[in-house]
């Protein structure tokens, strides 16, 4: 009724039931209310929830919104949806804790901060930002997820790509792509249609992706992919050699690299080119990533980075010799600067809009990729020497490395705390990081 009472609380004030302000809850409920508030991918979900969509007055959702979300409402909503990011930390504080390890309330657990302060103590309860952080990473670390081999391809995994904290992709040599169930282990779907390696992949939405490979038999392309159907739903035709790396720049505009020594902005739905990118060289591009929505990055073979402004339509920064023995790999590290390996056996994070090396790390190894992990945690792997490694790259300090009984082809990111690993001999298996590196100890 809007009260923000209800039988279902036994008369008290849904403010009292959780033990916070009723300026809190009502932060809370806005923010919930407004799809804007949510990360691009996620807005749909938010949508689902709006006092509209429940057919709900807006001065009634206060009232309601505890009510709708049950606790295995709530569980499944924050799993899949990663909202976390817009609900306030002490509204949901002993609702998440319960779900997670269940327990008699204790009478500290009514206190709050402000009692603690008056006390001359330190408060009891973290901040909005700890708690969902170890909250997200306890729900990863304990749930149950298939943890034997997974028997993906008779070639090699060339790409393995997580589309959601349940599914992921695997693909091969022989340009065959698959979808896994990260909890079960079943092979949900099968797409055929490439006919060589598959060397990059990328996630549209939430029912499509887009591949690129080196097409055999048939010009090289890029195909976009229906989850649901498994069917080609179009192809990207352009490139007249193999297309080796591809990055999603906005919902309706994606980017491939080749080794003919071009990129090529797409049109998503038209399916045409949009630009067309050259290089200096006569080497082909095996790498391209996006640091903002106005700037790309190019590797080639010869070792040199180019900086792409997509408005501008032409290159801003050469940065050359980066890499002497072949091509770096490149990944995204703020909106400003991205992480690209050395010739030195380490890595460099460059400054995108003066072409500057700001930061240079020293892993005595030569890297072939980079894994953004959670926060400050990327994995560190070569493919060449077969190792793999987590870093604290805001410390700029090794954390773990993990022992690897195969030889490694392809990693990526699930979730915050669970990885998966592509081997030569076509299988995969599902890693996660020891929760003792995921700790404020390791963190400083």
């Amino acid at each position: 009724d809007g009260s923000g009472r209800g039988a279902g609380f036994g008369g008290h004030s849904i403010a009292d039931r959780f033990r916070c302000t009723t300026a809190t809850l009502a932060s809370m409920c806005a923010a919930v209310a407004t799809p804007d508030s949510f990360e691009e991918d996620f807005k749909d979900e938010g949508r689902s929830i709006t006092p509209s969509l429940l057919g709900l007055p807006r001065d009634a959702i206060e009232g309601q919104i505890c009510l709708f979300l049950t606790p295995r409402d709530t569980s499944s909503f924050l799993a899949t949806c990663k909202s976390l990011g817009v609900l306030a930390g002490g509204v949901w504080r002993n609702k998440l804790e319960n779900l997670i390890c269940p327990r008699r309330p204790r009478q500290e657990d009514f206190r709050t901060n402000e009692d603690e302060r008056s006390e001359g103590r330190t408060p009891i309860f973290r901040s909005a930002v700890e708690w969902k952080r170890d909250y997200r990473r306890q729900f990863y670390l304990q749930r149950s997820v298939h943890e034997d081999l997974f028997h993906c391809h008779v070639t090699r995994v060339t790409v393995t790509a997580a589309l959601s904290d349940e599914l992921f992709l695997t693909a091969a040599r022989d340009g065959c792509l698959k979808l896994w169930n990260v909890l079960t282990g079943d092979c949900v779907k099968i797409f055929k249609g490439h006919s060589g390696a598959v060397h990059g992949v990328a996630k549209v939405s939430d029912t499509s992706f887009i591949s690129c490979a080196g097409d055999l038999f048939e010009k090289p392309s890029a195909r976009l992919w229906d989850l649901n159907t498994g069917a080609c739903v179009k192809k990207y035709i352009g490139h007249t050699e193999d297309l080796m790396s591809i990055a999603k720049i906005n919902k309706n505009s994606f980017v491939t690299s080749s080794m003919d020594v071009t990129a090529i902005i797409w049109d998503m739905h038209s399916g045409q080119s949009t630009q067309n990118l050259q290089g200096g060289s006569a080497s082909g591009f095996t790498a391209v990533i996006k640091v903002n929505d106005e700037l790309l990055a190019l590797a080639d073979q010869n070792g040199c980075i180019y900086i792409w402004d997509i408005q501008r339509r032409h290159s801003v920064q050469v940065i050359t010799n980066v890499h002497s023995q072949g091509s770096p790999c490149l990944h995204r590290f703020d909106t400003r600067s991205f992480i690209s390996s050395s010739e030195e056996g380490g890595l460099k994070q460059w400054d995108a809009l003066t072409g500057e090396c700001t930061r240079a790390f020293d892993l005595n190894f030569r890297v072939d990729d980079i894994i953004h992990l959670h926060e400050e945690f990327y994995l560190v792997a070569s493919y060449l020497q077969n190792i793999l490694e987590l870093w604290n790259l805001t410390a700029g300090q090794r954390v773990h490395v993990f022992g690897l009984d195969r030889l490694i082809s392809s990693v990526s990111r699930i979730d915050e705390v669970t990885f998966v690993i592509g081997y030569v001999d076509g299988t995969a298996r599902i890693w996660r990081v020891p929760p003792e590196y995921l700790t404020e100890n390791s963190r400083s």
